[in-house]
């Protein structure tokens, strides 16, 4: 069963879950990109179309996650990478099984491919 952004909601019993993330700024809309194996130590990338001046593709990273994770913005923070493409995300208090799942399925969802998954828009 595919899961959605509220499974992955904050779980006070979970540690932090960290993702590494190559961010596209000023990309014609905020979207994933490419595919994802569902290992957590993969790069997931992501287009914003926020542009890399004054911390706003930053920021845009972190709403955007949040919301398709079901997350308070105030759960994720970009541990690595301030000034850089390549980011370290920690989403605190989020559960790894459901985020991979949730990965999977919005990045499937949205023209990635993953795994048993075939892509499709829509």
């Amino acid at each position: 069963m595919a899961r959605g952004p509220s499974d992955a909601k904050k779980d006070p019993k979970a540690k932090a879950v960290r993702l590494n993330v190559k961010v596209c700024p000023g990309s014609s809309r905020d979207s994933f990109s490419g595919t994802f194996d569902g290992d957590p130590k993969s790069e997931i990338k992501i287009n914003l179309a926020a542009p890399p001046v004054d911390g706003k593709a930053n920021r845009a990273l972190v709403r955007f996650l949040a919301e398709k994770m079901g997350l308070r913005n105030s759960d994720v923070t970009i541990e690595r990478g301030l000034s850089s493409r390549k980011k370290t995300v920690k989403m605190e208090g989020a559960d790894e099984a459901a985020v991979m799942e949730t990965l999977k399925s919005l990045m499937a969802g949205e023209g990635g491919k993953a795994p048993g998954g075939k892509g499709e828009d829509g």
